[in-house]
């Protein structure tokens, strides 16, 4: 039994302007209180903080940290979906992964924005991290899952 990983996958409204966090914290509650059993929890693509890319967050930043402390407190791992992340005048789409410790262990930035409608700036890299004692988990992002080499590789 200790190789079963419970997952549950949110899909919830986006808005295109404003943040969602708050009500991620909420849906998260409800999964933990209903489904103690769950290990992980994952949102859908740019869940967190918007569909505007002029809402780009620094990782970390206060948003992040609400993600972080739910997963510290509930000892769950939690993938919050993705957020237009700034760094160094660009942007991504990037996804994190948190642990039950409360730490971003990895980061995931999509390899393939959507053209002419992403304006984000391609990821570089595969993303795959460890559960320990459940298993090797990959990541991707929405329109990456159509490129086959992306899935062979993970």
């Amino acid at each position: 039994m200790g190789r079963y990983l419970g997952i549950a996958g949110i899909q919830m409204r986006v808005f295109r302007d404003r943040e969602n966090s708050d009500a991620m914290i909420e849906k998260l509650d409800t999964i933990a209180n209903q489904f103690p059993w769950v290990d992980l929890v994952f949102f859908s693509e740019l869940c967190a903080c918007g569909l505007n890319p002029d809402l780009a967050i620094s990782i970390p930043n206060p948003v992040i940290d609400k993600f972080c402390a739910w997963a510290m407190r509930e000892k769950k791992w939690l993938i919050p979906g993705s957020v237009y992340e700034r760094e160094q005048g660009k942007i991504y789409n990037t996804s994190i992964v948190i642990s039950p410790d409360g730490a971003i262990i990895t980061k995931y930035r999509k390899l393939f924005p959507w053209a002419p409608l992403e304006q984000s700036e391609a990821g570089e890299s595969f993303c795959v991290f460890d559960i320990p004692s459940k298993g090797r988990i990959g990541l991707c992002i929405c329109y990456d899952q159509w490129f086959p080499e992306v899935i062979r590789t993970l």
